[in-house]
């Protein structure tokens, strides 16, 4: 038995959320580093006061983003450690919100088929319990948005 039988698929999503001028940031492990380089990494973020979103780590690599107004601490503190990376700016993030999604097959699926009709692509992604967060270029923002409420039906007038 199917422990999430009781979710209606096509109301799975209850709405979609955006955040624009964020930075993405692609930092590299140093050569000869010890092991702790990430925790020297988010450590020398936190003091100077930097929160971090849309957090995707690998042995070699991390990826995350922030807003566009700490970017310069970010590459300041980077450069202080000695850290190779990439910046990317004209970032923005759209969230899928909704309760009923954890372990429902095809709502992946259902995002990305609106927007690659739209030609949208995504450059990275999290997902929660209840989100799926995707990282666009700023530009696609809106039209993302528009494609995900009209995919989930968001775009029609509820009724009493």
């Amino acid at each position: 038995l199917d422990s999430w039988a009781h979710r209606d698929p096509s109301r799975s999503v209850t709405g979609i959320t955006q955040l624009q001028d964020l930075v993405q940031f692609q930092v590299d492990r140093p050569p000869d580093s010890g092991g702790d380089w990430i925790y020297r990494l988010f450590d020398a973020l936190g003091q100077r006061g930097v929160s971090v979103d849309l957090i995707n780590l690998f042995p070699d690599t991390a990826f995350f983003c922030v807003l566009g107004s700490v970017g310069s601490a970010v590459e300041a503190s980077l450069s202080e450690l000695g850290y190779p990376f990439s910046v990317f700016t004209n970032r923005a993030k759209v969230s899928i919100v909704g309760s009923a999604i954890q372990g429902l097959p095809g709502v992946v699926g259902r995002v990305m088929e609106a927007l690659a009709r739209q030609g949208i692509s995504v450059l990275q992604s999290a997902d929660s319990h209840a989100t799926i967060t995707l990282l666009l270029e700023k530009q696609n923002m809106e039209a993302a948005v528009r494609a995900l409420h009209q995919q989930f039906g968001l775009d029609q007038e509820v009724s009493p």
